[in-house]
């Protein structure tokens, strides 16, 4: 439930030396409880405007309360906590307290006022406190007991500042709590920090601000109230977090809508979280005694400043004033990149991660035909401006639909990372991301089906959870529906591929051989044409050639010029035939090669069909264990609830058991004051008889 404080702070409207004398009796310093106490007699009686109590020494700091007896412009008492002398402090000083104001209630002490705040002191803030402590007139009457006897206590009580480390972002505040165990105070407070537009800072109850002190409460509250101006207004949406350390999803989150004003200065929560289970270490919350909460502005969105270049395959996007960037998230202008509208998508505080997130988006899908797709593969770059070869590099290609209109990386580099100056993503608070684009030219053989590629490890979709980017079944039967069509309408083209040899009759003629040797020459040509040519024949078919060549007798004219234009070319034919080996050689063994591919996909293909088979197994299996996790479910609520009751049925017998034992002590004490009781009279009883009878 939204619960808010009103309680108003700030500087007392005078910083000058005083010239009103010290008031009241005096005043009790305790140095280690770090408080003091100031008793002030005849307070009715007082005349000044304000009074201030004795100086003293606590938290290696020179104080003294100021007092407004009257009123600082208001109808109420007014206390500060005011530096002495502070005219005199070197330039530059600074001290900063923690503490709280107790006005005593000398009746009853629970009813005294505790008004608790922190404040930076320096040159320009010397006091800090309350205009308004309490009523004047709660205060003059008697009978509500902070004035007795004409006398009023306050005292002032100084808490040390919770140790640990802050750091401020474009819209989040978070504040580590370091030796969280140790805070003892009612309240404290974290430093002030600027978001917004407006000075804020935390407020945390370790034990709860309820009557009730079950739950931790924390505040978002204006630092710096007592320094604007009368009439201010503050408009906020926020939400406050109590960081789980093991699982941020498990973080406890509030979120509000508050109008600050004078007089509600702080809004938040009563009830933020269980002290029970900030205790309990395996809850997450504090760990190593460490607490760490947050306070997230929701901002309108400020328009990212910069200028875009378009080149032809790249989007170079520089933006400026980054630090200044202060919604969720931000879009670069629609550019046009291989036949299709885009633009950057940027989370410059993370996409519910700790880096900076960076996404393509399809720019027009809403006027998308039904069914769309866009095919994309493409390069994020986070430009390093002190040295290029270190930019951030992210690849990777996908399919745009309708349910995925946007792809990228949540995390390209580590906040930290990001916005320390040194490392040279962040100069003159400038950020570069590029997006590049590859656009292949794939050529598809004519009648074959192309056959899309699954992506391994691809990044996280915008619009997609991270448990759903791998592959699912529907994505298998569409991959091997494709290849088997692939497979068939290979087996359609595949043929088996032949040649012929050059089956020539030629001669070659040599010097004038005798008939004889025409003879040989003209059988040895003859056997050398009855088989194809191969290598191991070369020599016999050119001495054939060379003797009928030169031959004058034994052959035809045709014959004749049949050898001579053979000849001519025999060493072009030997080498065009040498390279039809090598290359037939090479055809055939890439045919080899590609008939062990097409056995490897009918065994993927017939392997595919036994996995889903036994994926479908598996879904039945699924759906009983699901059924079996259900019935443990109930019956592990069955058993709590059960347990539950005997917590409390053991609760009321232990209650019980601890007033029946104060009674059975009660009966033992009575029977032992009646039976010293009986002893005396069974003493007298004998007496009296032993005198009669």
């Amino acid at each position: 439930m939204d619960n808010f404080r009103k309680l108003i702070r700030g500087k007392s409207s005078s910083q000058d030396s005083p010239s009103n004398p010290q008031t009241g009796e005096a005043q009790l310093m305790d140095v280690s409880a770090k408080k003091f106490t100031w008793k002030i007699p005849n307070f009715s009686k007082l005349t000044d405007t304000k009074c201030y109590s004795q100086s003293f020494l606590i938290c290696g700091g020179k104080w003294r309360i100021l007092m407004y007896p009257k009123g600082n412009s208001t109808d109420h008492l007014s206390l500060y906590l005011d530096v002495p002398d502070a005219s005199a402090m070197p330039s530059g000083w600074k001290q900063n307290a923690n503490f709280s104001f107790v006005l005593v209630n000398q009746k009853n002490a629970n009813n005294s006022k505790i008004l608790g705040t922190q404040n930076e002191f320096n040159a320009r803030s010397v006091n800090w406190g309350f205009p308004k402590v309490a009523p004047l007139s709660e205060i003059h009457d008697r009978s509500k007991g902070y004035l007795v006897n004409d006398t009023l206590i306050v005292e002032v009580k100084f808490e040390s500042q919770p140790t640990g480390e802050h750091t401020v972002t474009a819209r989040k505040f978070r504040w580590k709590i370091t030796n969280y165990s140790s805070l003892t105070a009612k309240i404290y407070f974290s430093p002030a920090f600027e978001l917004g537009g407006g000075n804020w800072q935390l407020v945390i109850y370790p034990n709860g601000s309820g009557t009730e002190k079950t739950h931790l409460s924390l505040y978002l509250e204006v630092a710096n109230s007592a320094s604007l101006p009368e009439g201010w207004t503050r408009k906020a949406k926020f939400k406050l977090l109590v960081v789980n350390q093991n699982s941020n999803s498990r973080s406890i989150l509030r979120e509000a809508e508050n109008e600050f004003k004078f007089g509600r200065i702080s809004w938040g929560f009563t009830s933020m979280i269980l002290l029970n289970d900030l205790r309990d270490s395996a809850k997450g919350f504090v760990v190593n005694n460490t607490l760490i909460v947050e306070a997230q502005f929701v901002l309108p969105e400020v328009p990212a400043e910069g200028e875009q270049l378009l080149g032809d395959r790249k989007l170079t996007w520089k933006i400026t004033n980054f630090s200044r960037l202060n919604a969720v998230k931000y879009y670069s202008r629609i550019f046009a990149m291989g036949g299709s509208n885009w633009k950057l998508l940027i989370y410059p505080e993370g996409d519910n991660s700790n880096g900076f997130s960076t996404y393509l988006e399809v720019a027009n899908h809403a006027s998308l035909p039904q069914g769309w797709t866009k095919s994309a593969k493409f390069s994020f770059i986070l430009v390093n401006q002190t040295n290029a070869n270190n930019s951030k590099i992210k690849e990777t290609q996908t399919e745009f639909n309708t349910t995925k209109i946007s792809w990228g990386f949540p995390t390209v580099v580590s906040l930290t990372e990001l916005h320390d100056r040194s490392k040279g993503f962040l100069v003159n608070d400038t950020v570069i991301v590029e997006v590049e684009f590859v656009l292949p030219e794939r050529e598809i053989q004519p009648g074959l089906v192309p056959v899309p590629m699954l992506e391994l490890e691809p990044p996280i979709s915008l619009d997609q959870n991270p448990m759903d980017s791998r592959p699912t079944t529907d994505m298998f039967d569409s991959y091997f529906s494709n290849l088997e069509q692939f497979i068939t309408q290979a087996e359609v083209l595949t043929g088996t591929a032949g040649s012929s040899l050059y089956n020539e009759n030629a001669l070659m003629l040599f010097e004038t051989p005798s008939l004889e040797d025409v003879g040989k020459a003209k059988q040895l040509l003859k056997e050398c044409l009855s088989d194809l040519f191969k290598l191991n024949m070369k020599e016999r078919l050119a001495e054939a050639l060379t003797t009928l060549s030169v031959a004058q007798a034994g052959l035809t004219v045709d014959q004749q010029k049949s050898i001579k234009d053979f000849r001519a070319n025999f060493d072009e034919f030997t080498s065009d035939f040498l390279s039809f080996e090598q290359d037939n050689a090479d055809f055939e063994l890439q045919k080899v090669l590609k008939d062990q591919m097409f056995s490897t996909m009918k065994r993927s293909h017939e392997t595919h069909l036994s996995l889903k088979a036994l994926k479908d197994e598996l879904a039945r299996e699924e759906e009983e264990l699901e059924l079996r996790l259900q019935e443990v479910r109930a019956r592990r609520e069955k058993l709590i609830s059960d347990w539950e009751i005997l917590l409390a049925e053991s609760e009321d017998a232990k209650t019980k058991y601890k007033i029946q034992e104060k009674k059975v002590a009660e009966a033992e004490e009575k029977k032992r004051i009646a039976e010293e009781r009986m002893s005396r009279s069974t003493t007298a009883w004998s007496n009296l008889k032993a005198h009669f009878t």
